[in-house]
Order: structure tokens, then sequence, then C-alpha cells
């Protein structure tokens, strides 16, 4: 706008006064200093726009640097942030170490045959009634079943869907003879499920171990009277840890 207010004055100048050598030579003088106005507002223009990208350059590399400082700080270092995955072999726990139970106390020959055979009737997935039938005589059996229950326990598959779902009838019987003392059941055939189930078993067997010989452990097992003697069982929910399968080694320990 002021640059269009001169030009139309000296125009104006120009045309209705230049025939007067005084005013042509303020024109001229007027005209010079103008464009040296121009010029110099201009240089302090581009100078001012220069700083401020400047500026702005300066502000955007701190910001930057900031950033990369608090993203820094926060970084886990890779090995620490991936932790490994922990691997379940059920391989490693062997149930074919464990010895085979005598039977229990007085029982003769002809009933251990009799409760070996009602454990087979019992888990076969096809037996129907007679499968019922057979776990009612062996839950009425009680304590001396027990020998025969587990050493058909320890034979199972776990890693099989059959398998599993025998040793979960399975520890249910075990269970109510016991009076609802329980170890615990996974109920996949993954390896981390199979693995707890070995260790199940495992467990079963140190508990009747010691059982058989202790009356005081076994009242206390099996719920009888007031008994607070002998090691504590163990718990009547599965308190198991899904992280630590060890931990069903514990159970029982006297």
């Amino acid at each position: 706008m002021v640059l269009a207010l001169i030009i139309g004055f000296g125009a104006y100048k120009f045309v209705f006064q230049a025939d007067d050598p005084v005013i042509a030579g303020e024109i001229e003088v007027a005209a010079a200093d103008t464009a040296a106005d121009l010029l110099a507002d201009s240089a302090m223009e581009a100078e001012a726009a220069a700083q401020d990208i400047l500026d702005a350059a300066a502000e955007d590399a701190l910001e930057e640097e900031t950033v990369a400082a608090e993203t820094e700080d926060d970084t886990v270092p890779e090995e620490v942030a991936k932790k490994p995955a922990k691997v379940y072999d059920p391989a490693s726990v062997d149930l074919t170490v464990l010895a085979d139970f005598e039977p229990y106390g007085s029982t003769t020959e002809e009933d251990w045959q009799e409760m070996k055979q009602l454990m087979v009737t019992y888990v076969d997935p096809d037996a129907g009634a007679a499968g019922r039938r057979a776990g009612n005589s062996l839950e009425k059996i009680g304590k001396p079943a027990i020998p025969a229950i587990i050493n058909r326990f320890k034979t199972m598959d776990f890693a099989t869907d059959q398998g599993y779902r025998d040793g979960d009838v399975t520890q249910r019987l075990l269970m109510t003879i016991c009076s609802g003392t329980n170890v615990g059941w996974r109920y996949s055939i993954e390896p981390k499920d199979v693995v707890f189930n070995k260790k199940a078993v495992k467990l079963w067997h140190k508990i009747w171990d010691r059982a058989k010989d202790d009356e005081a452990y076994w009242n206390f097992i099996a719920k009888l009277g007031d008994s607070t003697e002998g090691a504590p069982p163990p718990s009547t929910t599965p308190e198991v840890s899904d992280d630590d399968l060890d931990d069903l080694d514990a159970l029982g320990d006297g």
C-alpha cells in the first residue's frame, strides 16, 4: 500500500510538475530515498525471517534431542524384555520308576485280583453301567483298594485324550475315598498339563507310601476323627502354582 502511494505521488509529480527543474530534482531525490528505504526495509525483513527460521530449527533440534533421551531412558534392553518361555517336557517325569504297591493289610489274593479287575472296568470308556458299578465297589472297599487304584493310575498315558480322562475319574475316586483330599488335575494334553498330571500321580504315590504304614497320617489324609498328627495333608483345593509345578512335590512332605 505504501509503495503504491509513493509510486502514485511520483507519477503525479512527474506528469504535472516535471517541467520545473527544481521539482524534477526533488522527484529524483525522493525516488532515490524511497528506493533506499525500501531496500533497507527488505533487508531487515529478510534478516528477521532468516533468524526466525534458525530459531525454529534450533527449537526442533532441541525437542528431538529431548524425545530421544526420554525414549532411550524408557527402552528396556532386548535381552531383558524378552523372557524365554518355560518349556515343559512330559518325559522329564518318569512314572515307570514308581514301584508297584503290594496288597494292603490282610487283603487276600482273590480280593486283590478282584480290585485290579474292578479298576480295569472302571476306566473302560465302553463299560457303561458296569464301569459305574465298579467305581462304587472300589469306593466301598475304601482304603484297601488304594494300592490297586494307584498301580493302575501310574500306567496311564496323560498325553492322550483318553488317558487324561481316565486319570480324571481315577483321581476323583481317590478323592472320594480320602474324604475330599485333592491335589488337583488338568484337563488337556498340552505338555504343561501332562507334566502336572504326572506329578499329581507321583504325589498320590508318595501319600499312600506313607499312609499305608502311618495310621495317624492316614487319618489326617482321610479326615477321620480329630487326629492332627502326621504331616500336613495336601490342600483340599488345588492350590498348585501354574508357573511352578514343583509345588506338587512339596505337598505331603513330612
